[in-house]
Formats: structure tokens, C-alpha cells, sequence
């Protein structure tokens, strides 16, 4: 009879633990959310890439990404060149609400139709001064 009590404590003790532990492993876990946008044309830019797409109210739209954020390491983007027909399109990975990074998978063929030159245009240096992605 005592070994029957002591053996149901023991489980109990081991069903609580289990549970605490899966509640403190889920609330260390951070969100991680993706949105694809895909794209209309991909500019390139001595300070970065210019990305035009079309927005839900189908209204063109355009988003200045850095080069710096390609050429650190552990940087905010990943270039990727891709053959895939459904390229070009972005890839936009968001944390817990906030930002994160960017993967951009472009054509690569830099002759593509999607490519495009931008050539210096006014305040280009603010334009391509950021520290977050602003769909």
C-alpha cells in the first residue's frame, strides 16, 4: 500500500514538472512570421536595391533596401538569385511584431526584364539610409 502511495506521488511530482517545463520552453519561444511580397522590378543602386511591387489597394509601391544589410555579417538581408520563374519576390520575416530580416530572391540573368539600373536620384542617401523594412 505505502509503495502504491509513494509511486502515484512520484508521477504527480513528474506530471507537474513536465508541465512547468513545456510552459516556460513555450513562453521562451519567439514568434516568427513571414510575408512574401512579390515583386514588380528590382533596381540595382550603388547604395542598394530599389523593389517596386504592388500593394493590396493595387497601388505601385516601392521600398529601399541597403546594401549594407546584404554585406554584414549576420546582416538584416539575404540576396538570391534564383532561375525560378516566380522570382522576382521578398521574403519578409518578422519577430514578435518587430522586423527582422529580408531574403530577396531576384532572377539570375541581370539582362532579365525584372532588373532595372536606378541612377542617382534626389535625397537617394536617405532614401537608402534605414534600419527597418516598411511594407
Amino acid at each position: 500500500m505505502k509503495k502504491r502511495i509513494l509511486i502515484v506521488a512520484i508521477l504527480i511530482v513528474m506530471v507537474a514538472g513536465f508541465s512547468v517545463a513545456q510552459e516556460q520552453q513555450e513562453s521562451n519561444e519567439s514568434e516568427l512570421f513571414v510575408h512574401t511580397v512579390y515583386l514588380s522590378q528590382v533596381f540595382r543602386h550603388r547604395l542598394g536595391f530599389k523593389v517596386t511591387y504592388t500593394a493590396a489597394n493595387l497601388d505601385y509601391k516601392q521600398v529601399y533596401i541597403p546594401t549594407s544589410w546584404f554585406t554584414q555579417a549576420a546582416g538584416k538581408g539575404e540576396l538570391i538569385e534564383t532561375p525560378s520563374k516566380s522570382a522576382p519576390y521578398m521574403d519578409v520575416y518578422y519577430e514578435n511584431g518587430e522586423f527582422s530580416h529580408v531574403r530577396l530572391f531576384v532572377r539570375d540573368n541581370p539582362f532579365h526584364v525584372t532588373w532595372g539600373r536606378l541612377e542617382d536620384e534626389p535625397n537617394a542617401e536617405e532614401k537608402f539610409s534605414k534600419d527597418t523594412l516598411e511594407l
